[in-house]
C-alpha cells in the first residue's frame, strides 16, 4: 500500500509533517529496546501515511495497524528484530525520509518498496 502512496506523500505533506517524519527516524536511531523500536517503526509508517492527507488510505492503514499489533504477528515481528536488523530498518527509513524531503515521489516509492520487501523477506525467512 505505501509505495503506491509515495506521490501523495510528496505532494501533500506539509513541511511540518516532513520534519516530524525525520524526527521520528532520529528518535528511532536512539532506541535501545524492542518496545522502543516498535514504537518508532509504527510511528514512522503512520506519519508517512498521514502525510498523504488521504482519509481512505489513513483509515485502511489504521485497520492494517490494528491487525499488525495483535498476536501472532507482533510475536513474529519481535522474534525477527534485533539490534542489527533495527539499524538496517532505520537506514531504510532514513532513505525514505530523505526522498520525501526532496519531494521525489519516484525515489520515495522505490525506497518504500525496497524497505517493505526486505522486511517481509527477513520476517518470513526468505
Amino acid at each position: 500500500m505505501e509505495p503506491g502512496l509515495a506521490e501523495a506523500m510528496t505532494l501533500h505533506a506539509s513541511e511540518r509533517e516532513l520534519r516530524a517524519i525525520v524526527d521520528c527516524v532520529d528518535r528511532g536511531d536512539a532506541a535501545e529496546r524492542w518496545e522502543e523500536w516498535e514504537h518508532w517503526d509504527r510511528s514512522f509508517h503512520q506519519l508517512c501515511i498521514a502525510a498523504t492527507h488521504n482519509r481512505l488510505a489513513i483509515a485502511i492503514y489504521d485497520a492494517v495497524i490494528a491487525v499488525r499489533h495483535k498476536q501472532p504477528w507482533i510475536r513474529l515481528k519481535q522474534g525477527h528484530t534485533d539490534r542489527d536488523k533495527w539499524r538496517t530498518y532505520q537506514s531504510e527509513h532514513r532513505l525514505i525520509a530523505e526522498a520525501l524531503l526532496a519531494r521525489d515521489a519516484r525515489a520515495a516509492g522505490e525506497a518504500i518498496r525496497g524497505h517493505l520487501t526486505k522486511v517481509r523477506a527477513k520476517m518470513l525467512g526468505y
